[in-house]
């Protein structure tokens, strides 16, 4: 919704001439952030493409607790979740970018992403 504030995740560390700032933004593409800071106040922007899939037209990859990641096709798993479309272009963009990686802040073995195919494929 236009001008509705989310509270997000977020982690500031201060370095000797810099801030880095982690900010949990799921669902959120980078090229649709926006950070403005203003009178000392740091504001974030974030808008989600509406033509984006829904969450049934993608598959869910998670991270349990104990550090395992598996392909979800429930889409119930509990854990860190990241979501992929159901195209093979889709899952060769995710893999060369890593992004499932950033976004789980885990390497994934390559048995995940040929599970992912798997499912992409129909197999």
């Amino acid at each position: 919704t236009e001008g509705e504030s989310k509270v997000m995740k977020t982690d500031i560390k201060e370095k000797k001439d810099k801030y880095i700032i982690d900010i949990d933004l799921p669902g959120y593409e980078k090229e649709n952030i926006k950070l403005e800071v203003e009178d000392g106040y740091l504001t974030v922007h974030a808008t989600i493409d509406n033509d984006k899939e829904e969450k049934e037209d993608l598959i869910r990859i998670v991270k349990s607790q104990d550090g395992v990641i598996s392909v979800d096709t429930t889409g119930k798993a509990n854990g860190r979740g990241a979501y992929i479309c159901k195209s093979e272009q889709c899952l060769e963009k995710a893999i060369k970018t890593k992004r499932l990686e950033r976004s789980l802040k885990e390497k994934i073995d390559s048995k995940i992403y040929e599970s992912l195919r798997g499912v992409i494929v129909g197999k």
